[in-house]
């Protein structure tokens, strides 16, 4: 099972829609909600390395993910460093997100796309059946910080920031969050993603100060060429077709 609705959202067998393109969610919110409902009871899994048994095909999404959702509703924030990578890739698009997730399917996320041989970081935002890029810029390589954090004034909004510039702040329906996540999702079936870690996993409730992910919540890897690890609590390692041990 995918873990979002982001499949009705990204054509999987074409790039991702311009900006101002109006998306509408379909029924898989529905799967999406039971997906967080079934997490929040999944307790703390410690599984690694994780390989999937199934075969990607097309129009399916291929997840290594992992998750922060032990501490209820309260999640206001997250952060994540990953490294750019120069892949040079023209396939169906992949994506290393940090995310921020709401009990009513909406989401926050960031992080650094690769498709028509470029890397980009960018901002997507799905708020209120209205899904789309807020931001998008050429990533430079190396060690990137991303950064949800919820303004102290306003709960509703929040600033996110990417190599320590604030890129956008959004209006959220929500002022509190149920998960966090991060890793790997392609489209690209064929693709190699070496392994990389998404690491100083961190996340912030309730406005407060951001804290190091801890006790391995949870994680997905849903097909055959994805492989996921945890190498510490603040550490989870993906990649595609390839290993991560």
């Amino acid at each position: 099972m995918s873990l979002r609705a982001k499949d009705v959202l990204r054509d999987p067998q074409n790039s991702p829609p311009p900006a101002g393109t109006p998306l509408k969610l379909g029924a898989r919110v529905v799967v999406l909600l039971a997906f967080i409902a079934a997490l929040t009871g999944a307790g703390s899994l410690d599984v690694a390395p994780v390989v999937a048994a199934s075969g990607c095909v097309s129009a399916q999404h291929c997840y290594s993910v992992a998750y922060e959702l032990s501490h209820g509703t309260g999640y206001t924030g997250a952060k994540m460093t990953h490294h750019v990578l120069n892949l040079n890739h023209y396939g169906a698009p992949a994506f290393q997100p940090l995310w921020l997730g709401f009990a009513n399917g909406d989401w926050v996320e960031t992080g650094t796309s690769y498709e028509n041989g470029l890397e980009r970081n960018y901002i997507w935002v799905c708020e209120d059946n209205f899904c789309d890029y807020v931001w998008r810029l050429s990533a430079p390589l190396g060690a990137t910080v991303y950064k949800i954090d919820q303004q102290a004034t306003n709960p509703f909004k929040y600033d996110i920031y990417v190599a320590g510039t604030l890129r956008a702040t959004v209006t959220m329906a929500s002022g509190h969050g149920t998960w966090v996540g991060t890793g790997l999702e392609t489209y690209a079936m064929n693709l190699v993603f070496p392994t990389f870690a998404s690491y100083n996993l961190r996340y912030q409730l309730w406005g407060g100060a951001f804290q190091d992910w801890s006790g391995k919540d949870h994680q997905l890897v849903n097909v055959d060429p994805m492989c996921g690890l945890w190498a510490s609590a603040t550490s989870w390692w993906a990649g595609e077709n390839t290993t991560c041990q």
